[in-house]
């Protein structure tokens, strides 16, 4: 596992937090690895930590969001259609750019989000840097 300092650049998605609900975005930016206009499938996943006060330390609460994949050139995400110029699919092959967490009990969460750069053989994670449009580690429900 690549840390975050080592992996090929890329923003972290912002992470919405409302009444119950997170809202994990996927990544705006990633490029490829090896860069140049070959297209690179890349993937995506988000795993939701509560705040456990007892033991000081972040908590896993829901690993099971799916890898969404997209494709990555040395430029960026490329879109998967026209239309609305989507970046992002889920296992089905449905558009999809977001994952929620609905029904959550108040409690502080963060984000951890997990990528691989899959035809470059690169995997690495890193926590969400963006809570409401604010910089931030973690939000409160």
């Amino acid at each position: 596992m690549t840390d975050a300092a080592s992996m090929p650049y890329h923003v972290p998605g912002a992470t919405r937090c409302e009444a119950g609900t997170i809202k994990a975005w996927a990544p705006p930016t990633m490029v490829s690895a090896t860069g140049g206009s070959v297209g690179k499938y890349v993937l995506w996943s988000p795993d939701l930590y509560r705040w456990n006060s007892a033991s000081q330390s972040w908590q896993l609460y829901n690993g099971s969001a799916g890898w969404l994949g997209g494709v990555a050139n040395g430029s960026g995400l490329l879109p998967l259609e026209t239309i609305t110029y989507q970046k992002w699919m889920n296992a089905t092959g449905g558009l999809q750019n977001q994952w929620n967490y609905n029904n959550l009990p108040h409690g502080s969460y963060a984000v951890r989000d997990f990528y691989h750069w899959a035809d470059e053989g690169i995997k690495g994670n890193d926590w969400g840097q963006t809570y409401n449009g604010r910089a931030a580690s973690y939000c409160q429900i």
